[in-house]
């Protein structure tokens, strides 16, 4: 006669990632409209003209998510398991030069489309010399991943439809920065979070040096002021094991939290005051909806709120979204500006999709693939999928589908 095994809880990986990154996507989408209508008419509704203009928050998140997920991708299966159980599991940081490589190629296999129909369009336009310069000035920035550092000092010499690119630059810059502290400090973890903490403590001053003394476009687009973002979700990932407590309470956190980032969206738009106090507010609040959500009842309102199916697909899909949304938008509002406003977001938001499919099935997905192939390098949102906190499974329905929403895909696209 044999025992039963005791019954151990099914655990799956937590979906409110995605969801808080499909929740940024839609404000970052919402603060380009401005390409398609004017929103002069918004100047006497304050929280609603701030809604269409709190891309520089909705950006906090990708960031913050980012450093997250790529610190926990580094400290490995293994460690990130017991880190998971509450105990302070060991941090591998293998491969780092394929780590980067992974998020390298994962950019670039939509950013390279596109900068290639832009070069292509303004050829066939006969667009003249200065734009010719323009373009080919600004896709080699792009590639490069220096974007954010010519915007700087050549804003007049640079497409204006690829402006929001800076973000990859940022990326990949600031992943160097943590691959190199991670591997480093591997086997030192507590001094790892130190040098976390210290160089978010200078950086919170540094981002409030700037704003007192540059313009405000000049100070979003250095890399010292764009960092603390991906600092705060690396420094969350190292502290994982001990922040246990906090998922204890996740349903107060999670709620407290939400109801801060939703404040600040409508208070600050894109106010100065993000580079001080709000910009901190903004990372505290992603912070804690990252650490706490894992921590909620499966079949609670929260967890079923934080996995609605249309905003975990955007923010799985969120880079090749960000990539291409907003020279969709410009194009069209520059090209028919006579067209009703309703008319030209049907288009642009119709273009958009098309674009999306169609890189993401043709382009990102084979690259990353012949690249795992030739290199052994992963695809990085496999790693980041792996990388996921588990929390438990949701019970099944009387009807036998799970409650909640199933474990993503094998290779979404996001920032």
């Amino acid at each position: 006669m044999t025992t039963a095994a005791a019954p151990t809880t099914p655990r799956t990986r937590s979906t409110a990632l995605d969801w808080v990154r499909g929740v940024a996507l839609v404000l970052v989408v919402l603060s380009h409209m401005w390409a398609l209508w004017s929103i002069e008419a918004l100047a006497g509704v304050p929280p609603l003209l701030h809604l269409l203009q709190s891309g520089n928050i909705a950006v906090t998140v990708f960031l913050v998510v980012a450093g997250f997920l790529l610190t926990r991708s580094l400290i490995g299966r293994d460690g990130t398991r017991a880190d998971d159980e509450g105990r302070v599991g060991t941090i591998a940081a293998e491969r780092p030069a394929l780590a980067v490589l992974s998020r390298v190629v994962r950019i670039s296999s939509q950013t390279w489309p596109l900068l290639l129909l832009v070069w292509f369009t303004t050829l066939a336009e006969g667009a003249g010399e200065v734009v010719e310069t323009q373009t080919e000035r600004s896709v080699l920035w792009v590639t490069t991943f220096g974007w954010n550092v010519y915007l700087q000092t050549e804003a007049l010499l640079a497409r204006a439809d690829l402006g929001h690119l800076w973000y990859t630059a940022v990326y990949v810059q600031v992943t160097l920065v943590l691959v190199v502290l991670v591997r480093g400090l591997r086997h030192r973890r507590v001094v790892l979070a130190l040098t976390l903490g210290g160089l978010l403590l200078a950086c919170t001053a540094w981002r409030a040096h700037v704003a007192d003394v540059e313009p405000l476009t000049t100070a979003l687009l250095r890399t010292t002021t764009r960092m603390d973002g991906m600092l705060w979700g690396a420094l969350a990932a190292v502290c994982w094991p001990w922040l246990r407590p906090v998922r204890s309470v996740a349903g107060t956190v999670v709620s407290y939290a939400l109801t801060l980032f939703a404040a600040l969206v409508l208070l600050l738009g894109n106010s100065g005051a993000y580079l001080g106090w709000g910009g901190v507010a903004a990372n505290l609040a992603v912070v804690a909806v990252v650490v706490a959500a894992p921590g909620l009842p499966p079949e609670g309102r929260l967890s079923r709120a934080l996995g609605w199916r249309p905003l975990v697909v955007l923010g799985r899909y969120s880079l090749a979204v960000y990539v291409w949304h907003y020279p969709i938008f410009f194009g069209v509002g520059q090209r028919l500006p006579t067209w009703p406003a309703p008319a030209k977001a049907a288009l642009a938001l119709a273009l958009l999709a098309a674009a999306v499919v169609l890189t993401v099935r043709y382009v990102e997905r084979p690259v990353e693939a012949w690249v795992q192939r030739r290199l052994g390098a992963r695809p990085a949102d496999r790693e980041e999928l792996a990388a996921l906190p588990l929390v438990p499974e949701p019970a099944l329905s009387p009807a036998g589908a799970a409650a909640g929403p199933a474990t993503a895909p094998s290779a979404p696209s996001r920032p």
